[in-house]
C-alpha cells in the first residue's frame, strides 16, 4: 500500500492546498517579481488556528528557495522578535553553509551586527542578556541598517532576501516597526526584500499600530473550506496515488471535517489507513468517523472547556448561539442579560484559557474554528456542568 499522503501535523503542508487559489496566485506573483528585482507587495495571511496560514508561508519559502535566502521567523510572547530573528538568521546560515559559503558568511556578518535583545525570565524575575541589550529607541537604526546590508550582500551573490514572520500578532512593536521600515525602504532600492507574515485575526490591527502604511499590503483572511474544496483536498491526493474515493464517503468525510483544513487531514488520514485496495468506500469512512471525532473534540475543545468556570461556560454558550465568526461583545452580554463592562474580566480569563480571541475593538471570537459546533453538539452537557458547579459553589458557601 502507498504511504498515507495526508498530513495532520501543525504547520505541515497538506498534499493539496485546496481553496487557496487566490493566495497561491499572490505567492507566485511576489516570488516572480522579487526574482526579477522588482518590489512586490507584502503578503499578510490572517486566520484562526489550523486554517492554513503557516502552510502558505512554507509554500512561499519553498517556491522562493531556489532564488532567495529565506529567513523564517516565528514570533512569540515570551521573547522579543529581535531574539527570534537572531535564531532565524542562525538557522538560515546553517542551511546555506553547504550550498554557498559566501551566503553563509553574509548571514554570519549580519548576525554579528544584529542588536542583542534581552530575554524575560519566568515568574517576573527580570531579564537577562549575553551583553548589554539594545534599548527600544536605539534598536531601529542598527536593525534597519543590518537587514538592508544583508539584502545587498546576498544580491551580490545572485540571491535576494525573503523574510517571513509567523505568529506576527505576538511580535513586539520595538522590533516590528524597524522591520516594516526596512521592507518599505527596500521597495525603492535595487534589492527589494520579499516579505510575508501570518497571524491571528487581530494581526491587521497590530500591523497598523506598528506602521499605518501596512494597510496597503495585500491581506488574505483565510476561512473554512467549502464542501467542494474539502472534497478536493481529500480526493485529489488519493487519486494521485491511484485510489478512488466513493462519492458518499467523500461527502461524509468533508461534512464531518466542517471544512476546517486540519480536520480534513485528520479524517482523510484515518479513512486512508482504514481502506484496503484501490478504493476508499463509505464503510471505511463510517468506521473512522466516531473515533476521529472523539479524538478531535478531546484535544481541541473538551480539555479547554473543562477548565472553564460556570460563568465562562455560560459566556461560551451565549457566544456559540450567535453563530460562527467574530461577534460583538454587547451581543453576548445581551444574551446573558448583563452589560459589556460586566463581561470584561470573563472575556480576559477566556483569552488566557485559549477559548476566545479579540479580533477587533468590542469583538470576541472563538480561537479555534468550529468551537460553536462543539458547543451546540454538547450543549446539554455544558449547561448541566455549569449549573452543577454553580450549585456546588452555593452549597460550599452555605456550609462556610
Amino acid at each position: 500500500m502507498e504511504a498515507n499522503p495526508y498530513q495532520p501535523a501543525p504547520g505541515a503542508p497538506p498534499p493539496v492546498l485546496a481553496g487557496r487559489d487566490a493566495e497561491l496566485r499572490a505567492i507566485a506573483d511576489v516570488v516572480a517579481r522579487t526574482a526579477e528585482g522588482r518590489a512586490a507587495q507584502p503578503l499578510v495571511f490572517v486566520g484562526l488556528r489550523g486554517i492554513g496560514k503557516t502552510a502558505l508561508l512554507h509554500r512561499l519559502a519553498a517556491d522562493a528557495g531556489s532564488r532567495a535566502v529565506v529567513i523564517q521567523v516565528e514570533a512569540a510572547k515570551d521573547t522579543t522578535l529581535a531574539g527570534s530573528l537572531r535564531v532565524a538568521v542562525q538557522a538560515a546560515s546553517r542551511r546555506s553553509g553547504g550550498a554557498s559559503r559566501k551566503i553563509s558568511g553574509a548571514l554570519q556578518t549580519a548576525l554579528e551586527k544584529l542588536p542583542l535583545p534581552s530575554y524575560e525570565l519566568p515568574h517576573h524575575l527580570g531579564a537577562i542578556s549575553l551583553s548589554r541589550p539594545t534599548a527600544a529607541p536605539q534598536l531601529e537604526e542598527p536593525l534597519t541598517a543590518t537587514l538592508l546590508e544583508l539584502a545587498d550582500s546576498v544580491h551580490k551573490h545572485g540571491r535576494h532576501l525573503a523574510l517571513l514572520i509567523d505568529e506576527v500578532q505576538d511580535a513586539d512593536l520595538a522590533t516590528l516597526r524597524p522591520i516594516i521600515t526596512v521592507i518599505h525602504q527596500s521597495a525603492s532600492s535595487e534589492h527589494p526584500i520579499l516579505f510575508a507574515c501570518a497571524g491571528l485575526p487581530g494581526t491587521p490591527a497590530r500591523l497598523h499600530e506598528a506602521r499605518t502604511y501596512t494597510e496597503r499590503w495585500q491581506s488574505f483572511r483565510l476561512s473554512l473550506l467549502t464542501a467542494a474544496q474539502a472534497s478536493d483536498a481529500i480526493r485529489i491526493p488519493a487519486e494521485e496515488l491511484g485510489v478512488s474515493v466513493q462519492r458518499d464517503a467523500l461527502d461524509l468525510l468533508a461534512a464531518q471535517s466542517g471544512g476546517y483544513p486540519f480536520f480534513v487531514q485528520e479524517y482523510a488520514k484515518a479513512a486512508w489507513d482504514q481502506h484496503r485496495g484501490k478504493r476508499i468506500a463509505l464503510t471505511d469512512a463510517e468506521a473512522v468517523i466516531g473515533g476521529v471525532r472523539a479524538m478531535l473534540e478531546s484535544s481541541f475543545y473538551r480539555e479547554r472547556f473543562e477548565r472553564l468556570t460556570p460563568r465562562e461556560t455560560r459566556f461560551a454558550i451565549a457566544l456559540a448561539d450567535l453563530g460562527p465568526g467574530a461577534q460583538p461583545l454587547r451581543a453576548v452580554a445581551e444574551r446573558l442579560d448583563t452589560d459589556s463592562a460586566a463581561l470584561g474580566s470573563t472575556r480576559q480569563q477566556m483569552i488566557k484559557k485559549e477559548i476566545v480571541i479579540v479580533p477587533g475593538p468590542g469583538l470576541v471570537e472563538f480561537r479555534i474554528p468550529l468551537t460553536d459546533r462543539y458547543v451546540v453538539n454538547n450543549r446539554k452537557e455544558l449547561e448541566q456542568r455549569a449549573a452543577l458547579r454553580t450549585t456546588q459553589r452555593r452549597e460550599e458557601k452555605e456550609k462556610a
